[in-house]
């Protein structure tokens, strides 16, 4: 279950995205645009059979196309109630041990990318590898579910972060989603270090 902080509203918020039709990972950060700290993380699993439409709309359609549907309304729902600065998401790939799971890929982007058009029609929905994501969370290029869940540990997220359930009871999908999250972090933290190199009278606190 998502958790929002009580004080949002002095907080930038980064949504990260692990795509899927069947099972889709979020993953939420928020942090302190002055001192660039992270100050609260979260996550939900959303889950594509809970959100399909109605039987006349499955009938129609099919089950995936309902599923997909559905996720697309939730995440429309949640980028306009979270109003994130950004939005990122695992890239498409080729699993050689699951090319049939690429379609889903591809089709759960698109959902993506429809959903954040009702937000905000100009925002880019940022794309990363997850040879990427894992580099930037410290973790090993063949790393599992426990070896993200580690590395996120090890960067204090497991302090910051506020769910149902603790951090390493969290499913793979999320975990990953807060990997791609912490990413786009990452990258917002490191453009800003290189501005106050330049610019050390922009840095507060």
């Amino acid at each position: 279950m998502l958790i929002i902080p009580p004080d949002e509203r002095e907080l930038v918020c980064l949504v990260g995205i692990d795509p899927g039709t069947t099972f889709l990972g979020f993953g939420l950060l928020y942090f302190d645009p002055y001192t660039l700290a992270l100050k609260h993380a979260s996550s939900e699993l959303l889950r594509g059979e809970r959100l399909a439409l109605d039987p006349w709309f499955i009938n129609a359609h099919g089950a995936r196309a309902s599923r997909v549907q559905g996720m697309k309304d939730r995440l429309a729902s949640l980028f306009n109630l979270l109003k994130p600065f950004a939005v990122s998401a695992e890239g498409n790939f080729m699993n050689p041990h699951r090319p049939q799971a690429y379609g889903a890929l591809v089709e759960s982007v698109a959902c993506i990318h429809e959903a954040l058009k009702t937000y905000s029609y100009y925002q880019p929905l940022f794309m990363f590898e997850p040879s990427v994501v894992k580099k930037a969370v410290g973790a090993g290029g063949a790393a599992g579910k426990d070896d993200v869940n580690r590395a996120l540990h090890q960067l204090g997220i497991d302090k910051i972060y506020s769910g149902s359930l603790l951090l390493e009871k969290a499913t793979e999908h999320e975990t990953d989603a807060l990997a791609i999250a912490y990413t786009k972090y990452n990258e917002i933290r490191e453009q800003a270090n290189d501005l106050y190199v330049r610019y050390p009278h922009l840095k507060k606190g």
